[in-house]
């Protein structure tokens, strides 16, 4: 199984490899409904620190990062298929296809519609991106993953 490299993870969304650590454990303590001190994760990723959190939850190193990245990658997710799906319904779309027709058929002013349709099309290549780091993280769940709008 090919495993996501997490700089390129990092620096798709412009954090540090720390910030990006750091966030995603966050999620993960915030799924577990668990309160446990973050100063055990400060941001860098000293092996034992990482090894305290993983025992806690009695999973491997590996595991903890795979659960927490993944977390970080289905929030980022869920967040652009929302404003995906807001854009579409501000103009009654159901596909960037369908979006496009509209404006050029003169039944939206072009501004600010391509600028909309534009940043609709960035973020479905966004998201598919994140697509296919949930995919190696657990291709399982890939095809979950790939039901976008």
């Amino acid at each position: 199984m090919e495993t996501i490299n997490l700089a390129e993870v990092a620096k798709f969304f412009c954090l540090s490899e720390e910030e990006l650590l750091k966030e995603a454990i966050e999620l993960f303590f915030q799924q577990k409904k668990q309160q446990i001190s973050l100063d055990l994760i400060e941001a860098n990723k000293e092996t034992t620190k990482l090894a305290k959190v993983a025992e806690i939850f009695n999973l491997s190193e590996a595991e903890l990062l795979e659960e927490a990245i993944g977390l970080f990658l289905q929030g980022k997710r869920d967040r652009g298929l929302q404003i995906k799906r807001e854009i579409f319904a501000q103009y009654g779309a159901t596909s960037l296809e369908d979006l496009e027709s509209r404006i050029n058929e003169g039944i939206f002013d072009e501004h600010p519609a391509w600028e909309d349709l534009i940043f609709a099309e960035n973020l479905t290549d966004d998201l598919e991106e994140i697509d296919s780091c949930l995919a190696h993280l657990n291709p399982l769940t890939s095809s979950y993953h790939s039901l976008a709008v």
